[in-house]
């Protein structure tokens, strides 16, 4: 599942999408940079982005 993270540096806000999985027994995590405020397309975006994952590409750390 895709979730919202915000990241706080130097005063201000900046919003990812993550998603956090278990490959070969370890956790690892994938994200993009959404900007400094939430998208109104965001179910779009994570839905692009979970089509992303599961394909396996789009994300360097699925890429073996």
């Amino acid at each position: 599942m895709a979730s919202i993270k915000e990241k706080h540096v130097g005063g201000k806000t900046y919003y990812y999408l993550s998603h956090t999985f278990r490959d070969a027994g370890k956790v690892r995590y994938t994200e993009i940079y959404l900007g400094t405020k939430i998208p109104k397309n965001i179910e779009q975006i994570k839905s692009k982005f979970l089509f992303a994952i599961y394909k396996g590409n789009g994300t360097p750390i699925l890429k073996r």
